[in-house]
């Protein structure tokens, strides 16, 4: 049962990722979602996939955290340690976005961590469709002290003549 509810909550996730318009390649989810790193350990990542929208191809890794308690910064440890490891790796890009969704808050250190290591903190809803928006995601981590919710529209637009 907890397993079917993190399978349809990944689910949810990529739903929001695959509704983005950007160039999204070998999208691969679950718990056998393998990527090996330098070290030739594999290292298991609930979401992973190649963006070519940004400037350099760009691996996304998406951890999933579908629990109550705030999320402890040991996932951001583990997550930015794999995430060195794979971009190590020549089969993958070596340009990295880290990204942690849950449906609780972040421990104080986590959000510490995430912020020196440039991982990217979203919590979605408590049920399907959890709201999750991976283009508002990616904009939203160019702009410094932004909260997004799954009601926020976000428009990007070029600073006028008058600055």
């Amino acid at each position: 049962d907890v397993y079917k509810r993190q399978e349809a909550f990944i689910a949810s996730i990529l739903a929001g990722i695959k509704k983005s318009e950007r160039e999204i390649e070998r999208m691969c989810c679950g718990r056998k979602n393998k990527l090996k790193g330098e070290s030739g350990q594999s290292h298991q990542v609930d979401i992973s996939f190649i963006d070519r929208t940004f400037e350099e191809p760009t691996l996304v890794l998406i951890e999933c955290k579908r629990c109550t308690r705030k999320v402890s910064v040991d996932v951001a440890k583990i997550l930015k340690y794999n995430a060195t490891d794979i971009s190590l790796n020549p089969d993958y890009p070596n340009q990295i976005l880290m990204i942690i969704v849950s449906i609780s808050d972040f421990q104080d250190g986590t959000r510490r961590v995430a912020d020196y290591e440039q991982i990217r903190l979203h919590t979605v809803g408590h049920g399907p469709p959890f709201g999750f928006d991976y283009e508002n995601i990616i904009f939203v981590g160019q702009v410094d002290q932004f909260a997004v919710n799954e009601y926020t529209n976000i428009v990007i637009s070029p600073p006028s003549d008058g600055q």
